[in-house]
Parts: structure tokens; C-alpha cells; sequence
């Protein structure tokens, strides 16, 4: 589990609330946050289960390109999450995470989702994740900006 940052007195438990809380103090009277509102220092140990897709992306099912993948969610997928020809970060589960992404660009909305994978190496791993818009003014989804907590059942 990761540890309460400093910005959240209320000592939220859930890295899905935290986020989701993060984004709607940044986003404030917008729609939604822009990317730059992101700031890995602020969120402290958080970053490490976060991550960053860009909505031009989410069309390409078969190979998301993340701009961001945490530390903690490539150990999640046990270093497979790496795509030797290209070296970008590529999305695993992609057919079953295109319906969420693309609920995000289309409703311009915060989405939390929860359930279980299989690793390549055949571990099971329950999760819970929130995606959040990243766009401007315009209402134009740039990002989408995640976070996901899980524990791999042996």
C-alpha cells in the first residue's frame, strides 16, 4: 500500500480517492486538469503507481504507448511491460482497458474500474485504478491520467 502524502490531512487510505481528490483540487473550477498540472513531486510515493497515456494513443488497441508507466505497476506485470522492438512502454490488457479509456475521452469524466488480470507469468493480480481527463479549456481530452493499486494473489 502506498503511504499518505502530506497534501491529504484526511489520511485517505485508497490511492483511487487520493488521485481523484489530487485531480479536482488542480482542476478546480475547469472541466478537467491539464497535463501540467501533474506534479511526481507532490505526489510523492504515489507517482510510482501512476501513469500517463495520451488520448492520441488510445485508438492504437494493440500497443498503448504510455508517456509515464510507475515503477510499481511495471512490477505488477513482472518487467514485461517493455516491448523489446520499440523500448516504449506499452499497455498490457489492452482490448479489456480500451472500453475505460475511451469512456474517459468520451464522457470527459473521472472512471474507476477494479478486477483482476493474469500475468504472462500466470500470477493473478487484483486491482482497483481510477483514470482521470487531462484536457483544456476547450474540453478536449489530451490525457488520461491513472493511478492503480493491486496485490498479487500466489
Amino acid at each position: 500500500m502506498t503511504e499518505d502524502i502530506n497534501i491529504y490531512p484526511y489520511g485517505e487510505r485508497r490511492l483511487s480517492l487520493r488521485l481523484m481528490r489530487y485531480w479536482n483540487e488542480k482542476r478546480g473550477t475547469r472541466a478537467m486538469a491539464i497535463e501540467n498540472d501533474i506534479d511526481p513531486e507532490i505526489l510523492g510515493t504515489d507517482w510510482d503507481y501512476c501513469f500517463l497515456l495520451q488520448a492520441r494513443d488510445v485508438a492504437n488497441i494493440q500497443d498503448y504507448n504510455f508517456t509515464y508507466l510507475g515503477e510499481n505497476i511495471m512490477k505488477a506485470y513482472f518487467d514485461k511491460a517493455l516491448d523489446a522492438h520499440n523500448q516504449f512502454m506499452v499497455g498490457p490488457n489492452a482490448f479489456r482497458l480500451s472500453t475505460h479509456f475511451s469512456k474517459v475521452l468520451e464522457t470527459k469524466a473521472p472512471v474507476v474500474d477494479e478486477g483482476e488480470f493474469t500475468t504472462l507469468q500466470g500470477r493473478k493480480v487484483l486491482y482497483r485504478q481510477v483514470l482521470l481527463p487531462l484536457g483544456h479549456v476547450d474540453g478536449v481530452v489530451d490525457a488520461i491520467f491513472g493511478g492503480m493499486n493491486y496485490k498479487i494473489v500466489e
